[in-house]
């Protein structure tokens, strides 16, 4: 029983996802003339769960489960361990739609939005965006192939069963305090080579295309005269992006292209290729590289800037794009242990909350 409860806890908001998924799919397929006796098997009900509500679980969303749970985790999970997350989720959803009725939470309420900018921002933070407009967080989410109001409805699960156990616990979930600077520097000083700075670079770029309509030759002897009027001082590195550069996106500020990581991801590689990924990371600060064939054509890189892999202090940014100076290693060490205290408070209160709302319910298995 312990194993299986820790298993609950674990997974309690996807279960919630998924629970919803497969009971909609149920449905639809119930309404269906049954064409074998798999299908049948199937869609029998296999586990009766009775609150303020009767809820039926059957054999073909244990299944779309216990699929969907193994490839998350990594490793084979059992029928008992999913039946016991079902019921689970079965039980806070009519728990949550009793709250509702009786008016003892409220989701749709300007919190809900708070939550859901608190969260964005979080997510942006972590990848070194901060958002100051309503533009800003499109753009971000649209990398994700995401709206904002898809983004919210993907919260909206989560945000019910936490205002759940928010109440439940007394508000313990909404009152949590801010940690202190002796805590964030205990933390600090008992994990230091976690924070660790990846080798940062800052790169210009003179692009000359090979694309559709182009002639490649010619675009690579016009790039290779530029490079030599740059190395003779005829021109300047700054003119000839604004006189050459064909990439619209960073021509009028100078060809920056922002830090790149040397941990290259996949659209960078895709984008540039790796030979000129190694050119770049090989240039010192202001110095300009030869002419690099990339994928999608040629370029000149002139490095702005370089952070070398280094230990980060306190008050470093973790993140060289991060437009703020606040998100620095303090404050995510802060957002940790906020996150650790709220999700033992969680887990401790969801499965107090699990605990009572079976002792007031009717379960019972179907299965012959």
């Amino acid at each position: 029983m312990k194993k299986t409860i820790t298993f609950a806890l674990a997974l309690v908001l996807c279960v919630c996802a998924v629970f919803a998924a497969s009971s909609a799919a149920s449905s639809s397929s119930q309404s269906r003339p049954v064409v074998s006796t798999e299908l049948s098997t199937l869609a029998t009900p296999i586990y009766r769960v009775e609150l303020y509500d009767t809820k039926t679980i059957t054999q073909q969303e244990v299944n779309e489960a216990i699929s969907y749970y193994s490839a998350q985790l990594g490793y084979a999970v059992t029928e008992e361990e999913v039946i016991d997350d079902l019921v689970s989720t079965t039980l806070v959803n009519q728990a949550i739609e009793k709250d509702l009725k009786d008016g003892k939470i409220d989701i749709y309420n300007g919190d809900f939005n708070d939550f859901v900018s608190y969260r964005l921002q979080v997510l942006a933070a972590n990848y070194g965006v901060e958002l100051k407009s309503e533009e800003d967080a499109t753009n971000f989410l649209s990398q994700f192939g995401m709206t904002y109001n898809n983004f919210a409805e993907e919260l909206l699960t989560e945000w019910a069963t936490e205002k759940y156990i928010d109440n439940y616990s007394g508000g313990k979930l909404s009152n949590i305090s801010t940690p202190s600077n002796a805590e964030i520097q205990e933390f600090f000083d008992s994990n230091r080579t976690m924070f660790v700075s990846d080798e940062y670079v800052m790169p210009a770029h003179i692009f000359f295309s090979t694309g559709e309509g182009k002639n490649k030759a010619e675009q690579q002897r016009l790039a290779n005269t530029v490079y030599n009027n740059i190395r003779s001082g005829r021109i300047s590195f700054e003119k000839a992006v604004s006189d050459y550069s064909e990439d619209d996106g960073s021509r009028d500020v100078g060809g920056n292209l922002n830090y790149w990581v040397s941990r290259s991801d996949e659209d960078m590689v895709a984008a540039f290729g790796d030979a000129a990924l190694k050119a770049l990371f090989a240039l010192k600060k202001g110095e300009v590289s030869s002419v690099v064939e990339g994928p999608q054509g040629f370029h000149i890189f002139k490095c702005l800037d370089r952070n070398d892999a280094r230990l980060l202090s306190l008050d470093d940014k973790f993140n060289p794009n991060a437009n703020s100076d606040s998100y620095t290693v303090r404050y995510l060490i802060s957002q940790q242990l906020r996150a650790n205290k709220y999700q033992q408070i969680y887990l401790e209160t969801y499965a107090k909350a699990i605990e009572d709302l079976k002792s007031r319910a009717t379960l019972k298995s179907l299965k012959k």
